[in-house]
């Protein structure tokens, strides 16, 4: 059976740091998709009352005018 060692100071440090170092980039790439995603979201939020307001002008346009 391997005999698993214990680390000294200096290994903690290095295995710490690199631990933090991980976390950081992980936050920071989790950061950068919710902002992607809520760029998205409200782009997909415009275009859809672009299209409703478009919708809403082409069912008044195509109202037939009463004849007298």
């Amino acid at each position: 059976t391997p005999r698993l060692r214990s680390l000294v100071g200096s290994e903690m440090c290095i295995r710490d740091r690199f631990i933090n170092v991980q976390d950081k980039e992980r936050r920071s790439l989790q950061e950068s998709m919710l902002l992607q995603n809520q760029r998205q979201q409200s782009e997909n939020d415009n275009r859809r009352n672009e299209l409703q307001r478009e919708l809403i002008r082409q069912q008044i346009n195509s109202v037939p005018y009463p004849q007298n």
